[in-house]
């Protein structure tokens, strides 16, 4: 097959040149004179083959400079002239006469040198340098090795339009294999024979150029068109030099075209090739993808920092999959230019949302990060005139902040980027004049916000509520299995896009107004009882514990109080049955608790034989109005109005939040049940399916054989990502902490955490969680839990998140260790319900079950009792 000729191409002339030779002119045969590689590049261009336009300074040039020891003007002059007419950007290719021939490669001993702006001193001097080299000890030692001298090697130099690309590579065919191996990078090839970068690598089927295994694809994806476009033009060069045996370097233009830059030999045979990344690999890879992340983000963002977070999105997906986080990235923190709920959310409650603030959540190394600064964007609300102006100063102070205290980085809306500011903080930042302008608008701001929270709290009970649950029911009744293949994508799209525009907007909504109320309140108790954060933050433990209106806590009691146990399980059947055994909702790949009734079972059981969880909520309740009161007293009548409006909001809407959690889980469920149902359609391995993102769906359906190679390559990668250290926060200074985990004997002796729920002092035994594969195991845990429990021994909770599901855990155990949870967390509000101590801000990997520990919430304080100082 021969292509027609590339329309970018400069006219194919020798005209002014009597030193060069084009390679459309030049004679294949004349490999003495131009170098093997030269002749190979003619003949692939000589014959419509995708080669950049070049020339080739002859070796004539390189006998003059080894004689003379300088290279004529008159050769640098046609030289800077060629490099002129390709437009600027060369690469300086050896095209030596023992090179890219039948017996001899020598692939990767000459360098590549890459022409960006043509200086006549720096291409002169590159010139001498490639002469040098031909001449070196390490071609000396090369050519040695196969049996000619160092003095018989002439070298051409080939100087070749430069691609813009958008990445490069090696396609190695052979006779032996019906496949194509093929290693490529996201810049020149140069660096990936160099080994400056792993590269991708893909291995594709000669014949449909489909893709049938790869590895570290998600970094730099390659499209359909040019894998298929690999293959065909391998099967071109192969038939054009008569030998099956090949190694052809390749470059992609940023606009998706396909470049032949070089074709040789290959001299041995390559071995059947198994992809089977290895946890350093892994590791290499997640620190390009990291770095590439955080530079890109700087480059859009104008700054000179960036920050990436495990933050509260943690807890709902501690150990994500492609269809874990895709799901939330679609529904949650935008994707790909596409708001999500939080975009429209904040939109409502009066932020001016713009595009930087969409995409905020990376999937990086199997975990879910939140980029602070491109989070921040959900908090512009008008001031500074322009969100330029907001990120270059308040969120860049933030930046700042973060550098220097780590810390300040969890939930990062709390309190953050100026979003309750005094006077005197924007006269500080701002200077007086503007600063009465931005008081105006953040009085503004804050007039709608109470005015959208008092609507929301009317309209959702009576309006929005209501219809969600009719969609749900709807839903709910479809029976899938008879659906064709289009109405069942169709109704897993329709899902998505209710989540994103209605569900989780509702949600976010909710959430948001917790969080801005809780923190409101907290500005109001410093103010009116001149108390530090650190005593505020121990006041509002009690005044957001026993909340009403959370339809977890009420379905929980209800549980409890059953006049049977029958009847308990009827009701946990129709109000908890949709949760995720782990508790980890947002993790869709996980089972539902109505998957395994046996674990349901067990629920309930829970729930039922362990201190009496309505009287503990009770009693939790009780201190909270009893603590309201106490505050109220002390506090002049004028006060009370404001803040028993803030107070109450902060209270409402944390429990608000929970219920409508609860609701659109559902939809998760049924997301669930169709992804479920795609995947035995397309005959897959189960499970695997959540190895896809939600967009790769329709391929699935479609022709489940293009996606086939991603889902083996991802769940590779998902084993081995547990076995890589993630750091809780990446920036562009610390991304080489990504490594390989080592075995570590370091034994725990003490730790000190954040309070996120008040309880007493007690010896107690670990249990950590996290040991345990609560889908098939959770018997085993709650068996030991019980049995902790019934021999009256104090059980120490410890797991890196926990969520709403875990009250039968916690309902067992007199204190709570977490991982990453502030005091609005799922975590810390379960906790704070049944009066249950608890401190986040620990590494939990060193608390082993079994381990006899002294608990402390009050100070913060956990020792191990066997330590002695």
């Amino acid at each position: 097959m021969k292509l027609k000729q590339l329309d970018t191409e400069p006219a194919k002339t020798t005209t002014g040149y009597h030193y060069l030779v084009s390679l459309m002119n030049m004679d294949p045969a004349n490999v003495t004179k131009m170098g093997n590689k030269a002749a190979n590049l003619a003949k692939m261009i000589q014959n419509n083959l995708p080669v950049p336009m070049g020339y080739v300074l002859s070796t004539d040039a390189f006998d003059i400079a080894g004689k003379t020891a300088i290279l004529p003007k008159i050769y640098l002059d046609e030289v800077m002239h060629a490099i002129d007419e390709l437009g600027g950007r060369v690469a300086l290719r050896s095209s030596a006469t023992v090179e890219d021939g039948e017996n001899v490669s020598m692939a990767g001993v000459f360098e590549t040198h890459y022409v960006i702006n043509a200086n006549r001193n720096t291409v002169r001097d590159l010139i001498r340098q490639a002469y040098r080299q031909a001449r070196s000890s390490k071609v000396r030692h090369v050519s040695s090795m196969y049996g000619f001298a160092n003095q018989d090697i002439k070298l051409g130099l080939i100087v070749q339009k430069l691609v813009r690309v958008k990445c490069a590579g090696v396609l190695y065919s052979t006779s032996s294999s019906d496949k194509l191996m093929v290693q490529y990078i996201d810049t020149y090839g140069q660096a990936l024979v160099d080994g400056e970068k792993n590269g991708t690598t893909v291995v594709i089927n000669k014949g449909n150029g489909l893709i049938e295994s790869s590895l570290n694809f998600d970094n730099n994806p390659m499209s359909e068109s040019i894998t298929r476009e690999l293959a065909a033009q391998s099967n071109n060069i192969t038939a054009l030099f008569g030998n099956p045996e090949q190694d052809i370097e390749f470059a992609v233009s940023e606009n998706d075209r396909l470049y032949i830059v070089q074709a040789r030999t290959l001299t041995r045979k390559l071995a059947h090739i198994k992809l089977r990344p290895t946890p350093y690999e892994i590791a290499q890879a997640t620190q390009e993808l990291a770095n590439r992340i955080i530079g890109d983000e700087m480059n859009r963002l104008g700054t000179t920092k960036a920050i990436l977070h495990l933050n509260n999105i943690a807890e709902l997906l501690p150990r994500p999959t492609h269809m874990d986080i895709g799901i939330f990235q679609h529904v949650f923190s935008g994707h790909n230019g596409m708001e999500g709920a939080a975009q429209l959310s904040r939109r409502r409650m009066g932020y001016s949302t713009n595009n930087t603030a969409i995409g905020y959540v990376h999937y990086i190394g199997g975990r879910a990060y939140e980029s602070l600064a491109v989070y921040a964007g959900n908090y512009y609300c008008g001031f500074p005139e322009t969100a330029e102006e907001y990120f270059a100063t308040l969120v860049y102070e933030y930046l700042d902040l973060v550098y220097a205290y780590p810390s300040r980085a969890s939930y990062p809306g709390l309190g953050l980027f100026l979003r309750n500011p005094t006077m005197q903080d924007l006269r500080k930042r701002f200077g007086p004049q503007r600063s009465i302008q931005f008081m105006d608008i953040v009085k503004a701001f804050q007039t709608k916000i109470n005015t959208v929270a008092d609507n929301f709290l009317q309209d959702f009970p009576t309006t929005r509520y209501a219809r969600n649950e009719a969609f749900i029911a709807e839903k709910k009744l479809d029976i899938i299995s008879k659906f064709n293949n289009h109405d069942l994508l169709f109704s897993y799209n329709e899902i998505l896009e209710h989540l994103r525009t209605e569900s989780a907007v509702d949600f976010d909504t909710a959430a948001h107004l917790g969080f801005y109320f809780t923190e409101q309140l907290k500005q109001l108790l410093m103010k009116h009882f001149a108390v530090t954060a650190d005593q505020a933050d121990k006041i509002l433990l009690l005044l957001i514990q026993g909340l009403d209106g959370s339809s977890v806590t009420e379905a929980n009691i209800d549980i409890c109080k059953a006049p049977s146990d029958d009847e308990a399980r009827k009701i946990a059947a129709e109000r908890i049955s949709h949760y995720p055994t782990t508790g980890e909702i947002l993790e869709i790949h996980n089972p539902r608790m109505q998957d395994h009734p046996k674990l349901l079972n067990e629920y309930v059981k829970a729930l039922r034989s362990g201190d009496n969880y309505a009287t503990k909520f009770a009693n939790q309740k009780k201190k909270r109005l009893v603590e309201q009161e106490r505050l109220l007293t002390d506090m002049p009548e004028l006060e009370h109005p404001k803040f028993l409006y803030v107070m109450g909001n902060a209270q409402k809407y944390l429990a608000l939040r929970e219920t409508i959690k609860d609701q659109f889980t559902q939809e998760y469920m049924l997301l669930r049940q169709r992804l479920v149902e795609i995947e035995k359609r397309a005959e897959i391995k189960k499970g695997m399916i959540f190895h896809l993102k939600p967009a790769e769906i329709s391929l699935l359906i479609n022709n489940h054989g293009r996606v086939k190679h991603l889902v083996k390559a991802r769940a590779q990668e998902y084993a081995l990502y547990q076995k890589i250290h993630m750091p809780s926060l990446l920036r562009h200074d610390t991304v080489e902490k990504i490594t390989q985990t080592l075995a570590t004997n370091k034994v725990f002796t003490q730790a000190t955490g954040q309070s996120i729920s008040s309880g007493k002092a007690v010896n107690g035994t670990v249990v950590n969680m996290d040991e345990f594969d609560n889908s098939k195991s959770g018997s085993l845990l709650m068996d030991l839990l019980n049995n902790l429990y019934n021999n009256g021994e104090h059980v120490i909770l410890v797991a890196r998140v926990i969520n709403l599901t875990h009250d039968p855990y916690i309902n067992k155990a007199s204190g709570l260790i977490l991982e990453r949870a502030g005091l609005v967390s799922h975590g810390a509000q379960r906790a704070r319900e049944i009066g249950v101590g608890g401190l986040s801000g620990i590494d939990t990997s060193m608390l082993r079950t079994g381990m006899q520990i002294f608990f402390d919430p009050a100070n913060g304080l956990i020792r191990n009792i066997a330590w002695v100082a």
